[in-house]
This record gives C-alpha cells, sequence and structure tokens, in this order.
C-alpha cells in the first residue's frame, strides 16, 4: 500500500490561518464548504496557482505547495485519497526542511507526522476536529497565533535535540534473545554439575552467560521491548549511523497527550474500548494534535486542559466552520520504537555486544564441557564426557512430590 507524508491543512498566509483544503477553497471563493466539495473534483488553474502562492508547510514554514484532490475509485466509489497539500520545488524535488515532519527526502530523516493512507477516508475526522477547533477559536479558548506557536514549539524542539543510531540488527537479536533465554538460575556452576543426572549443558552455559553480564541483563530488562521491538529494528537499520530526533525530549508532553486524548475521548462519547486503547498510543493523529494545542496553550497544565477543553465542548456550535483546522501532526509518530532505539543505542556504546547469542552460548559450553573433562582426569576417570540425556531420569523409586 503506497503511503506519503502530506498535510491535510495547511498556513495561508492571505487568511493569516492554518486551514484544511475545503476551508482554503471556501474562503477564497467566498462560498460554502459544501460548494468546495464540489469544486474539488474540478480545480480551476487559477485556484492551483493562488494555492502556490499563498500556503506555507505548517511545520517548517516553506512555501511552494500544491493542492491535490481527493479521489474516488470510479468503479467502487470508495475513496482512494483525501484532499490535501504538497510542498515540492521547482524541479518537482521535496522542499521541506531537515526534520519537518512532512519532508519524504530519500526517507533519511524519521517521520513524525501522520501517514496519509490512500486507501482511507479520513474526511469524517477532518471535519469533527474542524468543528471543535472553530468553537474553540470562537470561545477564546486558542487561536491561530497559538496553533502556529504550537506548531513552531514542535519544530524548534526536533531541531534542537538528536541522537547517533548506533545500535545494529545484531544488538537488539542479542539483548533481545538474553533475556528471552534468561534461566535465572543463580546456582554458580561447577564441573562437578555434569556428574548428576539430567544435567543440560546448554541450560548451564546460559546461566553462565547471564551470571557474567548481570550488568547488561539488568540494562536490557530497562528497555521494556514489548511490542515495539520489530517496528525499533526496522528504524535502528534504516537510520544506522545517522542523527534522528531525540523523542525522549517528548516525554512529559506525550503522556500528558495521551491523558487528555482519553479524557477526550470520552466526551466525544467514543466506546470505552476505544478511548481507554489510546494508552498504549493507538490515538488518531488528529486527536493527539487537538489535544497538544490545548495543552500547548494551558502550558501543559493538564488540568488547565481538561478545563478548556470542557468550555469548548460546553460553548455553542461555532457561527462559521473557516476559523481554522489543525490535524495531521503526530509528534509522537513510533515514539515508543524510537524510545527503544535510543536505549539500545546508549547500551551499545557502552558494551561490548557480541555479533551473535547462540554462538556465544555455545563457546561458553564448549568450555565447560573443557573443564568438566580436566576434573574427571584430576579424579582418575576416564576422558569421555557424560552425554546429556535424551530423556530425563528418574529412578523408580522416587516420585515428583510437587
Amino acid at each position: 500500500m503506497a503511503v506519503k507524508a502530506m498535510s491535510k491543512t495547511a498556513y495561508s498566509v492571505l487568511n493569516k490561518k492554518e486551514l484544511d483544503v475545503e476551508q482554503l477553497l471556501a474562503l477564497y471563493g467566498n462560498h460554502t464548504i459544501e460548494e468546495s466539495v464540489k469544486i474539488l473534483s474540478d480545480i480551476p488553474d487559477h485556484i492551483r496557482t493562488l494555492v502556490n502562492l499563498d500556503v506555507q508547510c505548517p511545520s517548517c514554514g516553506v512555501s511552494g505547495a500544491i493542492l491535490v484532490s481527493g479521489a474516488k475509485s470510479k468503479i467502487t466509489a470508495k475513496t482512494l485519497r483525501q484532499a490535501h497539500f504538497r510542498f515540492v520545488g521547482v524541479k518537482n524535488e521535496d522542499a521541506h526542511k531537515t526534520f519537518c515532519e512532512f519532508s519524504t527526502v530519500d526517507n533519511d530523516l524519521p517521520k513524525q507526522s501522520e501517514l496519509i493512507d490512500f486507501q482511507s477516508d479520513r474526511s469524517q475526522e477532518t471535519r469533527l476536529i474542524r468543528q471543535v477547533v472553530c468553537k474553540g477559536i470562537e470561545a477564546k479558548v486558542f487561536d491561530q497565533s497559538d496553533i502556529r506557536a504550537m506548531r513552531q514549539w514542535y519544530f524548534d524542539l526536533k531541531t534542537s535535540v538528536s541522537f547517533r543510531v548506533t545500535a545494529s540488527a545484531s544488538t537488539f537479536s542479542y539483548l533481545y534473545n538474553l533475556l528471552g533465554h534468561h534461566p535465572h538460575d543463580s546456582l554458580a556452576h561447577q564441573p562437578i554439575h555434569a556428574e548428576i543426572p539430567n544435567f543440560n549443558w546448554q541450560h548451564a552455559a546460559r546461566a553462565k552467560l547471564t551470571q557474567d553480564k548481570a550488568d547488561l541483563v539488568k540494562e536490557a530488562h530497562e528497555v521494556k521491548f514489548g511490542e515495539g521491538r520489530k517496528d525499533a529494528e526496522r528504524l535502528a537499520e534504516r537510520y544506522k549511523d545517522r542523527d534522528v530526533f531525540d523523542v525522549s525530549a517528548l516525554e512529559p508532553f506525550y503522556q500528558k497527550t495521551i491523558q487528555l486524548c482519553m479524557f477526550t475521548g470520552r466526551a466525544f462519547g467514543f466506546k470505552p474500548h476505544k478511548w481507554a486503547n489510546y494508552k498504549w498510543g493507538n490515538v488518531p493523529p488528529a486527536m493527539l494534535a487537538l489535544c497538544s494545542l490545548l495543552l500547548s496553550v494551558s502550558d501543559w497544565d493538564i488540568n488547565i486542559a481538561t478545563e478548556k477543553m470542557s468550555i469548548i465542548f460546553g460553548a455553542p456550535e461555532p457561527t462559521s466552520l473557516l476559523h481554522g483546522n489543525v490535524i495531521g501532526l503526530n509528534p509522537f509518530l513510533d515514539y515508543n520504537a524510537w524510545r527503544i532505539v535510543k536505549k539500545v543505542s546508549e547500551i551499545d556504546q557502552r558494551f561490548t555486544i557480541p555479533k551473535d547469542f547462540y554462538i556465544e552460548v555455545k563457546e561458553i559450553e564448549n568450555k565447560m564441557r573443557s573443564e568438566h573433562l580436566q576434573w574427571r582426569r584430576s579424579k582418575g576417570l576416564p576422558d569421555k564426557p557424560i552425554e546429556e540425556p535424551s530423556k530425563l531420569f528418574t529412578p523408580s523409586d522416587m516420585t515428583d512430590p510437587f
């Protein structure tokens, strides 16, 4: 499925507002949003030219906007894409600045924006947030200058903090296996242990490995891989040895935004299973943008933000739906995966991580077997090592009391 980072809202210098496509066309033509929808089916050249001269990226502020109309399948009538803005240069190259969340240059930098799914129609979501934003502006909870300030704050933060991705795929694999095969055996190995029934060389080797690398095991536990491991590996491989935005700078803001999203989801009347799932980061980007805005104008005080949200929900319907919109910005995209990438990169810089977990375990096992042979020789026993039993041995007169 093809996806591209494109903005569903943009800043109009002429109107001094951040607007979605339908709002912008309505203001250009002094008509209703419903008429804008009709125009999108066949956009006049003079409108495209005006957009190109007037509109700026809502994040990095570059010009050169191209208006892309929505599209539906002629066969199924299914929406293939929502109307949006693209920003390109004179040679049709990506015009966004470095670290802009809408940049598509060579996929070199981590995206922090929503990726538009061309098989999904988000127009209802766009209109819902549009209504709330317009209510908020009329109720004087925030205004367009607040929206611009929020965008600028995110962009400045992203360009001010970064880290170098040093962790390789083998580092992720090693740490994950170190935790997954941790036998939690605190008993120090002795060569004589191999004489007992049911002795398992691999188990003993893994136990010794984790004992010898107790500090590394502790660090690996603190990574908290969870469901983000595969995404983290993908990102680390993609951006190896590159400087990327350090998302840990967003940690306090992320947690508060998630809390407010859950509060807002309940206010919208969403079913509990939907807003409760926000806790794990599964939040619609438009909801994240709205809640980020409210927290931004509340100095990131969640109590003040909930008061402002209550004011908006208690306000009358807006007299105009052309005040502005704020959707598409998702500074928390892949947040957990990037957190893992940074933590693993830090570990990679402090520890020497072997390339292959299983090869290291085998080397330890071979050494333990050799030590066992030496022990047998010292006791005058044959050199032949005791082979690992093919099945557990239990004396006939013993039963498991547990």
